[in-house]
């Protein structure tokens, strides 16, 4: 191999015509290309004047780089260039090139003809080792790499390292190869799912080494290295804890939560990796501490998710599926409670009280009970121990104790299960039946039963008013007090009412109205003098709102909200106090309740760019989009959802 070169013809009396080249630089490995320097000319050995020279064409490697020519006035003895000049030659494939360079003569005036025959020249081979590709790799899978071999002569060796792990992966590969990832690559990454190696490709010719390239690549754990479960890795029991069915040893609907219980010899991670946590899933909701137990379960069936979760973040899980014995709270059927005589057997005009019922309850298996107890108490007083019922048996529940037929009395009867839940039926138990009844002393009377109050007049429970025409409140326009008509239910009740009518008081301005004795309350009012109707809920409220930090001057703010519809509003203003920066957020003032639930934006006028905002924190931001100098008015108004 040769890096320059010289071709001359024979010589005479110290003459000869000369070709010489030499690489120019340095060769083109991506080219596979060798540029090279050539000349040609005359080494004199006598002095030559006019058209005394002579020298023919030059052709290397089969391109004429000199065409020839005629040279005069040789007069010393130094080498004369007739000709230079630069020719890129292009290698084979596999990086060789030989070119010749071809016969050529000259002549001298006097000497004759001078000849040289051609000759051939073998350059450096440019070594053409192949870079190899690779796509995504998966641990355990195949990839294929992709061998853009120079040459067909070309073979390769591959081999690769990933972490600590290395190895062959092939000896002797042409234009590509099929590789099987081993699965013990997984076991230098525990803790992530992919991670980043070195393929290595040598390329030869024959047994000679052309050269070698290396690129990195990814290869990913596949999730088919989720951990393995075996039979009892994770069991799911109730847990009846902390509420009223501790004592019931079952699954009960509305009281059991789910528990987990894993078991971490029955759990088998693939190539390094560990156990990372364990989870239990109910309805969206996830727990991963223990102890592993969700929420109360509301339905008779459930399903709930066991799952473990490896180093690399890859998850395995178990569905099970739970029966809950239905249960629904005690309920009271067919209750009847009356005056009685002292057997129990029902008397209009009897001195006791006795009463009858029956309690529908979940069994759970016939893990569940239910006790039915009779209570009574005078108006105004307390109840006792109560006595203990038989459902459908009539039991007289004031015991011994005589009743005055002239008094009504209030009973109940509570129905209390296993797990401490209760249904309630509570009664009054009126006086002695009689048509008409005047209170001892004439102050109170009543029709139907024995007068009680005094200053009033009393119906019967069962007895209806009707009146043929009209009934007045305050008849003949007699008083101005106010007058209320009472809608009242039992303390006990399950929803209990207590609720007026009121009207026709001369002091307020109010003509009638409705109000909630309950909640203490105006829920209706009318103004016949402004002619006006006020409704609950109808009309908004005031809000606290307030300047938050100094960012604003001569700051004015108004916020109202309505609860009927549901919707905030406010208005604020202000004049920049301070330069306001682009892009950074302000606070700027903040409201005091009926806070959104979420992040609101607001109208905004200002002579520079910037947003607003209502948070769920109560705080109105801006955001400047240029910056704004002290001085500038800011007007902020919108609407906003809070209950």
């Amino acid at each position: 191999m040769a890096t320059s070169g010289v071709i001359s013809t024979n010589t005479k009396y110290g003459s000869c015509f000369w070709v010489k080249w030499e690489i120019s630089g340095s060769q083109s490995i991506s080219g596979n290309k060798t540029t090279i320097a050539w000349s040609c000319g005359l080494t004199p050995g006598e002095q030559y004047y006019d058209n005394a020279i002579r020298m023919s064409e030059v052709s290397i490697a089969g391109v004429k780089v000199y065409a020839g020519g005629t040279y005069s006035n040789i007069t010393d003895y130094k080498d004369h260039t007739f000709a230079s000049g630069k020719l890129e030659l292009s290698h084979n494939a596999d990086g060789t090139k030989s070119f010749t360079v071809a016969a050529f003569s000259g002549w001298l005036y006097g000497n004759g003809d001078y000849t040289a025959a051609a000759k051939s020249f073998t350059l450096p081979t440019i070594l053409r080792a192949t870079t190899p590709s690779i796509g995504p790799v998966t641990i355990g899978g195949k990839a294929t790499i992709s061998l853009p071999r120079a040459s067909t002569a070309f073979t390769h060796t591959l081999s690769y390292s990933f972490g600590s792990a290395s190895g062959t992966i092939a000896t002797k590969a042409g234009s590509s190869y099929t590789w099987t990832v081993p699965e013990s690559l997984a076991a230098q990454i525990t803790s992530k799912l992919s991670g980043t190696g070195t393929l290595t490709c040598k390329t030869y010719k024959g047994s000679s080494l052309i050269g070698t390239r290396s690129v990195s690549f990814t290869a990913a754990v596949p999730g088919s290295m989720k951990p393995a479960l075996s039979a009892g890795w994770a069991t799911v029991t109730y847990d009846n804890s902390g509420t009223k069915a501790s004592a019931i040893a079952a699954w009960v609907q509305g009281y059991s939560k789910a528990k987990a219980t894993f078991y971490s010899s029955k759990v088998t991670c693939k190539q390094g990796a560990t156990v990372k946590k364990y989870s239990i899933t109910y309805l969206g909701k996830t727990v991963s501490a223990s102890p592993y137990r969700t929420g109360t379960i509301t339905a008779t069936s459930a399903k709930v998710r066991c799952t473990v979760t490896d180093s690399r973040g890859l998850t395995a899980y178990e569905d099970f599926s739970i029966t809950l014995l239905a249960y629904a709270k005690p309920a009271l059927n067919g209750v009847k409670l009356y005056r009685s005589d002292a057997e129990g057997k029902a008397a209009d005009s009897g001195t006791h009280i006795a009463g009858v019922a029956t309690a529908k309850y979940s069994s759970l298996g016939g893990k569940n009970r239910v006790t039915i107890k009779g209570y009574w108490k005078s108006v105004g007083g307390s109840y006792g121990s109560g006595v203990a019922m038989q459902a459908e048996t009539a039991k007289v529940i004031s015991g011994s104790t005589t009743l005055s037929t002239e008094k009504s009395y209030t009973a109940k009867v509570i129905a209390t299960d296993s797990l401490g839940n209760t249904a309630v039926y509570e009664a009054t138990i009126p006086t002695e039946k009689v048509a008409f009844h005047l209170k001892a002393g004439g102050d109170g009377a009543a029709f139907g039963k024995a007068a009680e109050k005094s200053k009033a007049l009393e119906l019967a429970a069962d007895w209806n008013l009707h009146a043929g025409q009209f009934i007045y409140m305050g008849g003949s326009k007699a008083t101005n007090a106010e007058k209320d008509i009472y809608f009242q239910t039992m303390d006990g009740a399950a929803n209990p009412h207590n609720t007026a009518i009121y009207g026709g008081n001369g002091e307020s301005a109010a003509a009638w109205g409705v109000y909630d004795a309950q909640n203490k309350r105006s829920v209706i009012r009318y103004d016949d003098v402004a002619g006006t109707l006020t409704l609950l809920g109808l009309g908004p409220t005031n809000l606290t709102i307030g300047a938050f930090g100094s960012n604003l001057k001569n700051f004015s703010g108004t916020a109202r909200h309505s609860a009927m519809l549901g919707l905030g509003i406010l208005r604020v203003s202000g004049e920049t106090n301070v330069a306001l920066t682009a892009d950074t957020t302000y606070d700027i003032a903040t409201i005091g309740a009926h806070i959104p639930t979420s992040t609101y934006a607001l109208s905004v006028y200002c002579q520079k760019d910037l947003d607003a905002r209502l948070g769920s924190a109560g705080t109105i931001q801006i955001r400047p989009k240029e910056d704004i100098p002290a001085g500038y008015d800011i007007y902020i108004a919108g609407i906003w959802i809070a209950s």
